[in-house]
Parts: C-alpha cells; sequence; structure tokens
C-alpha cells in the first residue's frame, strides 16, 4: 500500500506557497513539533501559554491545522491550543507506512498525544476530524478529558449520495468552476478564490494524493462505548449531513452528550461564527473539567 504524497515537484511548491500564507493567518505558534507515531511525524502547533488542560484542534479533510484560523486566538486566550496537521492528508505532517483502517487512525492519534506528554485533553474535530476524535474516543480514550465535534460527517449520519457526486468538484480533473461550485456547496456560499484558506483547500486538492482508507460508520453500539463528555454542534443548513437525523443519532447513542443545532450554519460553520465555535467549545470544555474536579 502507499501512502499519501504531492503527484509532483511544482504541485509541492504550490502547495507550499498557499500553505505559508494560510498559515500567515494564525497567531505566532508559541512552539511547532513534530510528534512521533508508528505511521510517521505529525506536525503540531501550540498557541497560547493559558495552562490547564490543552485544547487539540483536527481539521478536515484536505485541510491542514491553518483552517483553524478564524478560531485559534479565540480559543488560545483562555487554553493552550495544539493544532494538528492529519497524517495522510496534505500539510506538514510526514507519512511513512500505510494507514489501513480506522483502528490504524485512533492508533497514530494516540501515537502523537503520547509523544506530547499531553493527557486529559479536549479534542475539538471539525467535519472529518470530528469523525477522528470519535475514533479516538471509542477506542483509547485514556487520554480525553472530553470531545466536540463539529458537523462530524459519517459519524452520525452516512455521507450522502449528493456530497459523493459532488466531490468530483475536488478532483484535478474538475474545472476551477466545478471545484469552487463543489467549496461553495459546503459553505453555503460563494467562495472568496483570494482567500488563503480557499486557495491552500484547492492546492491539497490539484497537488495532493491521499492514501487513507474510507471512513467507517461507527456502529450506535461503538458510540456508547464513549464515556468522556461529547458536545455536537451541527449546522442548520449544513450539506454533509441531515442534522436533525444526525441529532436524534447522537443523543440516542451516547451516554452523556450535549447536541447543538445552529440553524444558520453551513458545514463551514468555523469560519461563519467563530465568536460562537469559541463560546460553545469552552463552555463544553469549563464544564468537563469542572467534573473532573468533583470525582
Amino acid at each position: 500500500m502507499r501512502v499519501g504524497h504531492f503527484t509532483s515537484a511544482d504541485g509541492r511548491s504550490r502547495f507550499q506557497r498557499d500553505y505559508a500564507a494560510a498559515m500567515a493567518l494564525l497567531p505566532e505558534p508559541d512552539a511547532v513539533s513534530d510528534a512521533n507515531t508508528p505511521f510517521g511525524t505529525v506536525r503540531v502547533y501550540r498557541f497560547g501559554t493559558a495552562g490547564g488542560a490543552p485544547l487539540v484542534l483536527l481539521p478536515g479533510s484536505a485541510a491542514p491545522a491553518a483552517t483553524w484560523a478564524p478560531n485559534v486566538a479565540g480559543l488560545a486566550a483562555h487554553r493552550t491550543v495544539y493544532a494538528i496537521d492529519i497524517l495522510g492528508g496534505p500539510g506538514a505532517s510526514m507519512q511513512r507506512v500505510p494507514i489501513r483502517g480506522t483502528d490504524d487512525q485512533a492508533r497514530w492519534l494516540g501515537a502523537a498525544l503520547e509523544s506530547l506528554d499531553l493527557r486529559e485533553v479536549h479534542m475539538v474535530g471539525m467535519s472529518m476530524g470530528g469523525w477522528l476524535a470519535t475514533a479516538l474516543a471509542i477506542r483509547n480514550p485514556v487520554r480525553l478529558a472530553s470531545v466536540t465535534l463539529l458537523d462530524p460527517v459519517q459519524t452520525f449520519d452516512r455521507i450522502p449520495l449528493s456530497l459523493v457526486l459532488r466531490s468530483i468538484g475536488s478532483t484535478p480533473i474538475a474545472p476551477a468552476a466545478l471545484r469552487r461550485r463543489f467549496m461553495a456547496s459546503l459553505g453555503g456560499g460563494e467562495v472568496d478564490a483570494a482567500d488563503p484558506i480557499f486557495r491552500v483547500i484547492e492546492s491539497a486538492m490539484l497537488t495532493w494524493s491521499p492514501a487513507l482508507p474510507l471512513p467507517s460508520y461507527p456502529a450506535e453500539a461503538e458510540l456508547a462505548r464513549i464515556r468522556v463528555p461529547v458536545l455536537v454542534v451541527l449546522g442548520g443548513r449544513t450539506t454533509v449531513l441531515d442534522p436533525e437525523r444526525a441529532r436524534r443519532r447522537a443523543e440516542r447513542s451516547l451516554t452523556d452528550v450535549r447536541v447543538e443545532v445552529w440553524p444558520q450554519a453551513s458545514h463551514s460553520l468555523t469560519g461563519e461564527f467563530p465568536e460562537a465555535t469559541a463560546e460553545a467549545v469552552l463552555a463544553h470544555t469549563h464544564a468537563a473539567d469542572a467534573r473532573l474536579l468533583t470525582r
């Protein structure tokens, strides 16, 4: 089996330029680390020195850590924040060993936390990052204090066929107009082609060849094994899931969960509502910490 890679030297150079421009939207990191895992090294950016149980941010598919740019400053004012480039995805993480399934996905993420000696972390996952956070919470929750899932795909509702069909716009052969329509369908409106976040995601679509397995759909019995507090935020206008169906499954399956459906939010809710996102995440993590202290 192969690993994720750039399709050409020119493609790598283009992505690196767009990656640097997107990272420039973030505050200056207080530290940059490469966490060792059995599958390669994971690039981790640390922001803030607020202390306490940290936040660990997982971006979505084809998206590096820079896509958290609207959120990092607001979160880092209250907690130390670690933002990760997903292993096997575009960014500065370096995959060296094939990732064959969901168990491997959870294994590399758990190993990255161990390499950084992070404990009682509050994991925050957006889109596919939410799916990944769920996989870890099911299989290896020992370093988790809570989980926040922001419009997570393939977790409480299956990826819809309409999204699969639209995703042809994310392939390198798709014309630019189709690619922008695909991105607009995720964000609920027209995209700004000059936006560094759009540009780095577009570069990833054009230059990066992923080699990650298809995300498995967790059974309700698996979700019921999650024992840490979970916050689920769903976009009322999202196109990657049915928010009411996802809400019902989350509330039915999880033993300790709060579900919020934001009527005006699309799948890109972290960028549309950064202040509300920070408020929701921080309130959830503060409540989880308070509960740990009373045990």
